[in-house]
């Protein structure tokens, strides 16, 4: 319009208050970068497409939200062997810079359990490939946890708390469940799902790695995932002909066992504890 863009070009805010009062708009305001007003209708289009624009939003973070399991575990499957061995050994260098020291326990009783757990029987669903490694652990740090590249990390305190054979057995074999379900893996991946898929994308080693480190170190398990690393264990233990029954008393000691992430002293969390106890009351 040739009048308003002259009243912008003068710079008269009275001019132009005096031209909307001659247009008879109750309400109505020069649109930004141009000399057109902005009447009622208008301005209810803009906010029904910013409504629009925010329930999009909306829709695809949750939709982002339920799919992400799924994503994961596909992005799991797919992901190069060294991208998952390349983050696991960083987690485990920081927390050597950290938490851990090198381990003091005595050479023989590391051998022994390495040959015990070795001449165990895989359950029927198999068992994936591991490797014991010993570590001295702080106050904080769990008696045990597993690394997607198949590190079961024991550390020190684990032959202190726990010098029963049996239950030295038991407790690798839950890990063994956690490698063989890929809990931490899928977990890592749900929680740098954008960025982990981003950086695939684009084939870049260097951030794949740098975004499934970064989860690794907040993963913590779900119900569900401890409930089915129990009943991995289970299985593995009735396959050696050891009585299952050693994992309830297990969760009575201890409750939840570390996780990944999870480096503080193991809590007790009952409603966790008794729903893990019923599943393998019921798998006996």
């Amino acid at each position: 319009m040739r009048t308003s863009s002259t009243l912008l070009h003068r710079g008269s805010v009275g001019t132009v208050l005096e031209h909307s009062r001659t247009k008879g708009s109750d309400w109505q305001h020069l649109a930004p970068g141009s000399g057109e007003t902005c009447t009622r209708p208008s301005l209810l289009k803009r906010l029904q497409a910013l409504l629009l624009l925010i329930s999009g939003l909306l829709a695809l973070g949750l939709g982002l939200h339920l799919l992400s399991p799924m994503l994961a575990r596909s992005l799991a499957a797919n992901l190069p062997t060294n991208w998952i061995h390349g983050s696991s050994e960083r987690v485990l260098a920081r927390l050597d810079g950290s938490l851990l020291r090198p381990s003091q326990s005595d050479a023989a009783r590391q051998t022994d359990l390495r040959k015990r757990f070795a001449n165990l029987n895989a359950p029927t669903t198999g068992a994936p490939p591991y490797r014991l490694v010993f570590r001295q652990g702080g106050s904080a740090s769990p008696l045990l946890f597993s690394l997607p590249s198949g590190d079961i990390v024991v550390t020190d305190a684990f032959f202190t708390h726990e010098p029963d054979p049996v239950t030295q057995l038991a407790l690798l074999c839950q890990q063994l469940g956690h490698l063989h379900h890929q809990h931490a893996l899928h977990n890592a991946i749900e929680l740098k799902l954008l960025r982990l898929a981003t950086a695939a994308l684009a084939g870049s080693a260097e951030h794949s790695i740098g975004a499934l480190t970064e989860g690794l170190q907040r993963v913590e398990y779900t119900l569900p995932q401890l409930q089915e690393a129990d009943r991995y264990a289970a299985a593995m233990l009735a396959a050696n002909r050891i009585a299952p029954g050693v994992l309830q008393g297990l969760l009575s000691e201890h409750g939840e066992n570390g996780a990944v992430g999870q480096f503080s002293s193991p809590e007790r969390l009952p409603a966790y504890t008794e729903a893990r106890r019923y599943v393998l009351m019921l798998q006996q």
